[in-house]
């Protein structure tokens, strides 16, 4: 099974439909990363790169057993003033030129969604000759998130509808 997926290719290995405890292997390669990550995090964080890696699932349940993803040189633009992150991460991120970012990734029971990602590049605004290492981790209920994207999906469908005028 092969397909298109934000500017670039997935392919799947075979599974069977009726052995509720296989797990199928899904590689990806040169996927765009701003769309997943503009659909994990809005407008908070935008990011240049494409991504290539794999991920392991068992159809029934549901669950992601690993991922993995790697990317392509770009730049993360973190733009969420809120505190989430203590001050030298938010302004490491605010302009990192990236030459390296991989990632680990799981979907565990209860569709928590948890991950890691190690970022190594430079950024223009800490004034410093020396590489930026940014380590981070994160879990996130996967349905809650689903919700907020299709709720902001919807909010943007109708605002561009009113800007027509329909």
């Amino acid at each position: 099974l092969s397909a298109l997926l934000w500017g670039g290719s997935l392919d799947a290995s075979e599974f069977n439909l009726c052995d509720k405890e296989s797990i199928t292997r899904v590689a990806f390669k040169g996927i765009e990363l701003v769309q997943p990550v503009t659909l994990l995090s809005g407008k908070r964080l935008q990011i240049e790169g494409e991504g290539s890696g794999e991920l392991l699932f068992q159809l029934t349940p549901f669950r992601i057993t690993s991922g993995k993803l790697s990317s392509t040189p770009g730049l993360i633009q973190y733009l969420d003033e809120a505190e989430m992150l203590p001050a030298i991460a938010r302004e490491a991120l605010q302009d990192l030129r990236f030459t390296t970012l991989n990632g680990d990734f799981s979907l565990r029971e209860g569709n928590i969604l948890a991950g890691s990602a190690s970022i190594q590049g430079r950024s223009p605004l800490l004034n410093t000759p020396r590489p930026v290492n940014v380590n981070l981790q994160w879990e996130s209920d996967i349905g809650k998130l689903l919700k907020l994207w299709q709720v902001g999906r919807e909010l943007r469908e109708s605002s561009s509808h009113n800007e027509l005028g329909l």
